[in-house]
């Protein structure tokens, strides 16, 4: 069992989160807008919204870096997050987390999971947590990075391995995504699901046989596949003897 190199700064580094807030001001006399109000609405080319959004997602993810392919710690805005979760368990944050991506709250869950992490780095359920939580808002990349780390520093799962293979997927080589879904099969030869999106991946590699193989396995497992497809694969090699 492989473990990443957790490095923690000796010393804490605060980082205050600066959002401002574009307040209403009296009308020019001229009734012109003024220079500044200009400045404050196309500097930045987006909306107060959308800053305010990014602001969020930045705040969300404080304290941990994905650069690597992998996660690991800030080294200047970990220390202070750990000493702000000491009094808080585990367990507790990834409920918490838990119930936030549950309810819709996708970047509080992900502000949750990123702490559950710092909490304690050894541990694989909130690296797992946070890729799910970070590719519900399209962060693919760093949603990979916490599935890889969740795979160093535990035992390797089928599940894992299937939900780093729909981020392959995601990607859309088709090779990659035969490949990844293989390695779900290596654990798990009866993963329904797992036979489908290869079946799926062989149909656009124009390798029929291979794909009613495993349609077949699918099926065999009580797995589907969707209707359509079968019409589609039926179009392009009659369906063999299983």
């Amino acid at each position: 069992m492989r473990r990443f190199r957790i490095l923690l700064a000796t010393t804490p580094l605060c980082a205050a989160l600066l959002i401002g807030c574009e307040r209403g001001g009296g009308a020019p006399e001229d009734g012109k807008p003024s220079a500044t109000a200009t400045t404050v609405s196309t500097a930045s080319g987006a909306s107060p919204i959308e800053d305010y959004r990014k602001e969020r997602m930045k705040e969300a993810m404080r304290g941990l870096r994905y650069e690597k392919g992998y996660v690991e710690l800030d080294l200047e805005q970990a220390p202070a997050i750990a000493e702000e979760v000491r009094g808080e368990t585990y367990e507790g944050l990834l409920s918490k987390g838990r119930t936030e991506l549950d309810g819709g709250l996708s970047v509080e869950a992900i502000g949750t999971f990123t702490r559950a992490v710092i909490h304690n780095p050894e541990l694989a359920p909130a690296y797992e947590a946070l890729g799910d939580a970070l590719i519900t808002k399209g962060r693919v990349n760093e949603s990979q990075a916490a599935y890889t780390s969740a795979m160093g520093v535990a035992d390797d799962s089928a599940e894992l391995r299937f939900k780093v293979a729909q981020n392959i997927q995601r990607g859309g080589d088709l090779d990659s995504q035969i490949a990844a879904y293989g390695r779900v099969l290596d654990l798990d030869p009866n993963h329904a699901e797992a036979h489908s999106r290869i079946a799926i991946a062989y149909y656009y590699k124009e390798e029929y046989a291979a794909a009613w193989t495993h349609t077949h396995e699918a099926e065999r497992l009580g797995g589907v596949v969707p209707p359509q497809f079968r019409g589609m694969l039926s179009a392009k090699l009659a369906e063999p003897a299983n």
